[in-house]
């Protein structure tokens, strides 16, 4: 199906197609246990940035990162939707949250994501 496709972060859908593949998503989140709302909240915001519809994909991103506050790739993909709507204060933030991340094993990616703060802090 296509909530199938979009909870596996299938490319399969297009722009045009997008809003509809989010609010099915979306529809569905509390048939899910809260892992599966996590992973689903992460793919309606993949399917809203594939459309370009920056508020969805921050909404569920938002929600994400309600449910696990320091994920790398969460808080990391919320701090990107942040900067593309112009909001340096909420990116770094994100930024920072994601280096709580427990599974951060190598100082070159806790290097990396400490070099996104300082750009965003830069500009």
């Amino acid at each position: 199906t296509e909530i199938h496709r979009s909870l596996t972060f299938g490319t399969d859908f297009n722009e045009l197609e997008s809003l509809e593949v989010y609010k099915a998503i979306m529809s569905r989140i509390s048939a899910y246990d809260e892992e599966g709302q996590f992973f689903a909240f992460l793919a309606a915001a993949h399917a809203a940035n594939v459309g370009s519809e920056w508020s969805n994909e921050l909404e569920a991103l938002k929600h994400a990162v309600t449910l696990r506050p320091a994920d790398l790739i969460a808080n990391y993909r919320l701090a990107r939707a942040y900067e593309r709507t112009g909001s340096a204060p909420d990116a770094i933030k994100a930024y920072e949250a994601s280096l709580n991340d427990p599974s951060i094993d190598t100082p070159e990616l806790r290097k990396f994501v400490a070099s996104q703060v300082q750009r965003v802090k830069e500009k």
